[in-house]
């Protein structure tokens, strides 16, 4: 009977160690299911398109001015450490049920997001991702929100035919959460009479790598000179450099397509944030010498204030 016993004794301890063993996976496996944020699904990165694609962004501004479709990402630049740059996200765009694109914005409160016009201003809906560096992946750091067609905000002067006011913002239902990978950008308050012409720029963004191999999963960042837009205008012209556009030079580095939308930003002497002057909005061939253009939000702040918030009367 002794040996019976043992022999019992050891199934039921391999039966104690299987079920504890099934008990903790499932416990596992239901915490990580409650970080994942409740609308969050894993996107096809496959089926990604370049919003210029999309809208046909381009077509009445000059040949030379047309984005490139074999380089679409932050061009010459290089990755940035991650989370170093807390303000900007990343947001997919949904164009129909079988495709996305993304666009590139910035924090302006815990329910606004800054970001081009062209982005936003016919798609049903957004998804953002804040926070995050891979954005590939579901990181730890990450917040994701979503965002309908009745919460974003286009400038009424905005214009795919004169590619003028190309700004926009979406508001969140859901307010992000403040911590040191998601914060506020800083805009160029009081600093309305700087044209920053001669200060070295910033512009960051994940962007599409090419048609073939997807967005660009890790932040990247390029550095160029801002431009006077006298200096700009001798290249491009007073048609599409108007007062509310910023150049940059690129020096064949910048910004390109599906980078639209990100942050343009200046440091501050003894100040660890920089300031955001501009929004990404058009650029020739990447990899051209030609200058970028970016909505110049100095010529916006009253704009951006009234529209930063939901309107308690209508939503």
């Amino acid at each position: 009977m002794s040996r019976n016993f043992n022999c019992q004794s050891l199934q039921c301890l391999k039966m104690k160690l299987l079920i504890s063993l099934i008990f903790w996976i499932l416990l596992v496996s239901t915490v990580k299911a409650k970080e994942l944020p409740e609308d969050w699904k894993p996107f096809d990165f496959s089926q990604i398109i370049p919003i210029e694609e999309v809208v046909d962004l381009f077509s009445s501004l000059p040949k030379e001015a047309h984005q490139d479709s074999r380089n679409r990402r932050i061009f010459g630049g290089q990755e940035v450490v991650p989370n170093s740059h807390p303000y900007q996200v990343a947001y997919f765009i949904q164009v129909n049920p079988q495709r996305t694109s993304i666009c590139g914005g910035s924090i302006l409160n815990s329910q606004a997001i800054l970001t081009a016009a062209h982005c936003i201003y016919r798609f049903p809906r957004v998804t953002v991702v804040a926070g995050g560096h891979n954005i590939h992946r579901l990181e730890p750091t990450q917040q994701r929100r979503s965002s309908e067609f009745e919460n974003f905000r286009v400038h009424p002067g905005w214009s795919g035919l004169t590619f003028s006011d190309d700004i926009g913002i979406v508001l969140l239902p859901t307010a992000l959460e403040f911590n040191t990978y998601v914060v506020p950008a800083r805009l160029p308050i009081g600093l309305e009479n700087e044209t920053f012409a001669g200060e070295l720029s910033r512009v960051v963004g994940w962007g599409i790598t090419g048609l073939e191999s997807g967005t660009n999963p890790v932040l990247h960042a390029a550095y160029n000179t801002v431009m006077s837009n006298e200096d700009c205008i001798a290249i491009w012209g007073e048609e599409l450099v108007l007062p509310t556009i910023v150049c940059t030079s690129t020096n064949r580095q910048g910004a390109c397509s599906s980078d639209s939308g990100g942050s343009l930003t200046v440091p501050r002497p003894g100040d660890t944030r920089p300031v955001q002057i501009g929004i990404v909005n058009w650029g020739s061939i990447c990899g051209s010498s030609r200058p970028v253009g970016f909505a110049r939000i100095t010529e916006y702040l009253e704009w951006i204030s009234d529209n930063d918030h939901f309107d308690v009367l209508g939503h």
